[in-house]
């Protein structure tokens, strides 16, 4: 089973501008949220985003994140992994995925998060097991009207 990051890493971004549109528009995100401007919190996010917004952590007093590293393996999708500097950090690493929607540099959240999926093992069996049980007096009828309609003989 997998669990993933919490986005709360992730929004406690810092200035990351400079002359990086993907970086910049990570900024602008990370302002609005620590401003509460859901206006401008979904003005920086994927249509398929903008849900989630309303649902995001204030990010207000939270340190800067670092971008460590820029990848862009399409001309439309930038990858921007950061790190959070502080030592108590719940998560101290994470990748924000920004995309090219309408001619704008948007952050898609729901990306971000299968970016930063982690596999965890939980207690219990590993393998998903097949326990066959009887088909109810209503399922088997079912079952038999169904094949009467596409003529199919029943088994001798």
């Amino acid at each position: 089973m997998t669990s993933s990051k919490p986005i709360l890493l992730l929004l406690a971004l810092g200035a990351c501008a400079g002359d990086d549109p993907a970086a910049e528009c990570l900024a602008r995100f990370r302002q609005a949220i620590a401003q509460r401007d859901s206006k401008a919190a979904r003005a920086c996010v994927t249509s398929a985003s903008r849900r989630f917004v309303a649902k995001l952590p204030d990010t207000k007093g939270t340190a800067p994140l670092e971008v460590v590293r820029r990848r862009q393996p399409y001309a439309s999708r930038v990858e921007l992994d950061v790190r959070d500097p502080h030592p108590d950090a719940q998560f101290s690493e994470g990748t924000f995925v920004v995309v090219r929607e309408d001619g704008h540099w948007r952050i898609d959240l729901v990306e971000t998060a299968g970016a930063n999926l982690l596999e965890t093992t939980l207690p219990g069996p590993s393998k998903p097991r097949f326990v066959p049980m009887p088909l109810t007096t209503a399922q088997r009828r079912a079952a038999l009207k169904s094949r009467a309609r596409r003529r199919i003989p029943a088994p001798r």
